[in-house]
């Protein structure tokens, strides 16, 4: 068989492909999918590796604030519940790889979208606040 022959049956084969929504490198699965509830004792391991969070700043974290965050991704959507407060927003992945997602958040009631990175670490997801330089880990429970 030419190369002519050969080159054209790669490109019909490709043309194929592409027209039946098939592709040679698949995209990713979107590993947000699912229900994520915030690991009160992983965050604060993490935390109490920081010296300069002061000790009473840190019981306050301990006794009120993590742990009671749930956020379930669906593929274009998400919610998130707080003590029974729930906001709902839509997100579009923009990159992606093995440590970490950005992604582009609109909250419901909102015009403005913003940027969010988080980052995959085993079986935990981490969303960084650089505001406060802090990590909390959220672990997937379906």
């Amino acid at each position: 068989m030419s190369n002519l022959i050969r080159l054209g049956l790669i490109g019909l084969f490709s043309l194929f492909l592409i027209s039946s929504g098939c592709s040679l490198f698949p995209k990713k699965s979107n590993p947000l999918l699912g229900t994520w509830v915030s690991d009160k004792q992983r965050t604060l391991q993490e935390i109490e590796k920081k010296p300069e969070i002061s000790a009473h700043t840190q019981a306050l974290l301990n006794n009120d604030f993590f742990g009671k965050m749930k956020i379930t991704y669906y593929p274009d959507t998400y919610e998130s519940e707080f003590e029974g407060e729930v906001i709902r927003g839509r997100y579009k992945i923009l990159e992606m790889n093995d440590t970490f997602i950005e992604i582009e958040e609109n909250l419901e009631g909102l015009d403005k979208s913003f940027r969010s990175k988080l980052f995959l670490d085993g079986d935990y997801l981490v969303v960084y606040s650089s505001r406060h330089d802090l990590k909390e880990y959220f672990r997937k429970i379906n």
